[in-house]
């Protein structure tokens, strides 16, 4: 099958290398900008973001650990399609991705930021 781009992806790709391009050109406005609105964002949400996230985890654990985690998913008739090592596998696998994508960026923003430390003897 074939696959056809639509005008959501199209829209989203232009808006991404839109930003990307401000990004480079104009990296000041990035830095005057933008990095104080994303700091009052979480800023404004920061304490409820980390309780509604523990609610979440939390929830999540009691569900798995009442009557209603043992109900499969799929129907009586649902055949399992991995195993739990391909599950955990794959669990790993995309985090390990995630910190990888993150970090790569991250790690060396973070140290383009800050001055080398000299020792003057």
């Amino acid at each position: 099958m074939k696959h056809t781009t639509s005008s959501l992806e199209k829209t989203a790709l232009a808006l991404c290398m839109l930003g990307a391009l401000i990004a480079v050109i104009l990296p000041s406005f990035i830095t005057e900008q933008v990095q104080p609105f994303v700091q009052t964002v979480l800023d404004w949400i920061g304490s409820s973001f980390f309780l509604t996230v523990n609610f979440l985890l939390f929830a999540i654990i009691i569900l798995a650990i009442s009557p209603l985690g043992s109900r499969k998913v799929g129907g009586q008739d649902a055949v399992v399609e991995y195993s739990n090592f391909g599950w955990f596998a794959m669990l790993f696998a995309a985090g390990m991705g995630s910190g990888l994508v993150f970090w790569g960026v991250a790690e060396p923003a973070l140290h383009s930021l800050d001055k080398a430390y000299i020792q003057i003897d």
